[in-house]
């Protein structure tokens, strides 16, 4: 989230060592609806509520929402758009090279 592509994919490389591209898309995509529904309503829900809508403790809500602070909403559902759209490519077969389209959906 703070823009380093590069990290990103270095961190995505180390983790395709042991997990498929889909399991890596969707433990990304849950991550990105739970820190879209914090930073959606942590303008006018304390943190207690927004723990119940999802599903995790009080705490790390509250260290989501410091860590988001200075994330914009937008740039956090575009990036969930592109990887959504690449799981897309790759399960129905538009897509030749799974790698690259993780990778690709990462540095857009």
């Amino acid at each position: 989230m703070k823009g380093e592509k590069g990290k990103a994919l270095t961190e995505l490389k180390r983790l395709l060592d042991k997990k498929h591209p889909l399991e890596i898309l969707a433990a990304t995509q849950t991550m990105l609806r739970k820190w879209i529904l914090i930073k959606l309503k942590s303008s006018n829900l304390p943190p207690s509520e927004i723990s119940k809508l999802v599903g995790q403790h009080e705490f790390v809500v509250k260290q989501t929402i410091q860590k988001l602070k200075n994330t914009q909403l937008k740039d956090l559902v575009h990036l969930k758009e592109t990887l959504t759209d690449a799981e897309y490519k790759i399960k129905s077969g538009q897509s030749i090279d799974i790698i690259s389209e993780v990778e690709n959906a990462i540095i857009r």
